[in-house]
């Protein structure tokens, strides 16, 4: 079984929870805006309907593959890397809160936040073999950063609740796509 066929199942996995994550940052931003809008309101119930079926189809479609790679040591690294940087996310997410709420910044919360989710790509790109997900973490990083500094109202403009929502989505319509199924897209390693 070679590396991409070991991890091809996760993409449908990772497409199911960007497309969820990435709606709730856009209904974040539906209710930070002024006035609730029940087009924004229904466009995001009706995207995330179809890239959720999109990804458990793709999930479906890859399950024997995920079956045959269940206990390898390879996807047993994955694994524990993928556990480890997400307790590091939330414990990290946890300190840099306190600190924000004890120092009298709260405002800075949303896009720490997201430079935290961002962050924690980068070392599932390693051991997931995928280059995607560094793109994706380095994305997110930038986002929270550029329009915190750069955006009127700074890190309380919700735009930066619908960036992240729309970066998760397109996460999830790149993992879809034809290139990771159907084109050998992981780095090959041994």
């Amino acid at each position: 079984m070679t590396t991409t066929s070991l991890f091809r199942p996760n993409l449908g996995i990772s497409a199911m929870f960007f497309s969820l994550c990435g709606a709730f940052w856009l209904t974040m931003w539906s209710n930070r805006i002024s006035d609730s809008r029940p087009v924004i309101h229904t466009s995001i119930v009706l995207g995330t309907i179809f890239l959720f079926s999109a990804a458990l189809y793709a999930y479906q479609r890859n399950k024997k593959a995920k079956a045959e790679s269940a206990d390898s040591p390879a996807k047993k690294r994955a694994v524990r890397a993928f556990y480890g940087a997400n307790a590091g996310q939330w414990l990290l997410i946890g300190v840099v809160y306190h600190i924000l709420v004890h120092s009298g910044h709260l405002e800075w919360g949303v896009p720490a936040i997201i430079f935290i989710i961002g962050l924690h790509f980068l070392p599932l790109a390693s051991a997931y073999h995928y280059a995607a997900d560094f793109v994706t973490g380095s994305a997110l990083m930038l986002w929270a950063v550029g329009y915190a500094l750069f955006a009127a109202h700074g890190p309380t403009n919700p735009v930066g609740c619908l960036g992240t929502g729309l970066i998760l989505w397109a996460s999830a319509l790149y993992g879809l796509s034809v290139k990771p199924f159907y084109r050998e897209v992981y780095f090959q390693r041994s």
